[in-house]
């Protein structure tokens, strides 16, 4: 059984290596691919290993790839700094190209991992931030990580829990304690609240901070429309909880447009609060609406 902490471990591990490895690189049966140690590599080499695949892994200790018992022989595994292992992995280039699956995650040894490539490599690359931002990925990739996690493909990788005041950085420097915070601020449910933003990330999160905190209505204002898996997958989560969110589109600069924006809202129910976000200046905002 998967618990919270095991299960954060699989979405964007797995997104990015089904991203990589099937809508990026086209990957097909037979084929050889190599990966780097790490989440990334791990969830690459399940997901080649499903489609019959012979994966050959960077790794600095074999031992442990070895506890997660993947089919993977020990020749197929090892160091970069092993010149007979180094040997293997050219020979088998020259059989058959490999697929490289060069993630952000991988470190400064991933510059040796791409020196390596003949003529006939592909080099593929991906990032949470591509995925995100692609919304025909997106479908595709969450289809695959249900079927995988029905067929077994997909499992939780090794995780470790920390104690809020035994937090640290890669470099094991203890990170400053975090103090528990008590919610103060309490917004009215019969009061509707207008958001002025550039439908970013700062927009979306004091929207859902304002929902969270009691606001019954909320407007989100932009000049432009959702376009990203990101803005949309907020909207989604408000639809599911039943919460009254409306977007309008228009420009805040436009004094017509502004009036109508605030005219609108207020036959919603009165107007608690707006909030200014947008690059635009408050003050420009005000004198275009004397």
């Amino acid at each position: 059984m998967w618990n919270p902490e095991t299960a954060a471990s699989v979405p964007a591990a797995y997104a990015a290596a089904y991203y990589a490895l099937v809508q990026r690189a086209r990957l097909c049966s037979g084929e050889r691919v190599l990966v780097q140690d790490g989440a990334i590599g791990v969830t690459a080499a399940r997901v080649a290993l499903s489609f019959q695949c012979e994966v050959f892994v960077v790794v600095e200790n074999k031992e442990k790839l070895k506890h997660l018992k993947m089919p993977i022989p020990d020749e197929n595994m090892g160091s970069l700094s092993d010149a007979s292992y180094k040997e293997r992995i050219m020979e088998n280039q020259m059989e058959k190209a490999l697929i490289f699956v060069n993630i952000k995650e991988c470190t400064s040894s991933s510059n040796n991992l791409i020196a390596i490539p003949p003529k006939n490599v592909t080099v593929h690359s991906a990032c949470l931030d591509e995925i995100l931002n692609d919304l025909s990925a997106v479908d595709g990739i969450m289809s695959m990580l249900k079927k995988g996690i029905a067929n077994g493909v997909v499992k939780p990788l090794p995780t470790t829990v920390f104690d809020r005041n035994d937090l640290r950085d890669e470099k094991g420097q203890l990170l400053p304690t975090l103090l528990p915070v008590t919610p103060r601020t309490h917004f009215k449910g019969n009061r509707v609240y207008v958001v002025l933003g550039d439908m970013d990330d700062l927009q979306l999160k004091l929207s859902s901070w304002l929902l969270g905190s009691g606001a019954g209505h909320v407007i989100l204002a932009s000049k432009e429309e959702p376009r990203t898996f990101h803005q949309h997958r907020y909207l989604r989560k408000w639809q599911r909880r039943g919460a009254d969110v409306r977007l309008f589109t228009l420009n805040l600069e436009q004094k017509e447009e502004t009036e109508q924006l605030l005219q609108n809202a207020s036959r919603i129910v009165p107007v608690g609060g707006i909030f200014n976000i947008t690059a635009v200046s408050l003050i420009d905002i005000l004198r275009n609406t004397k």
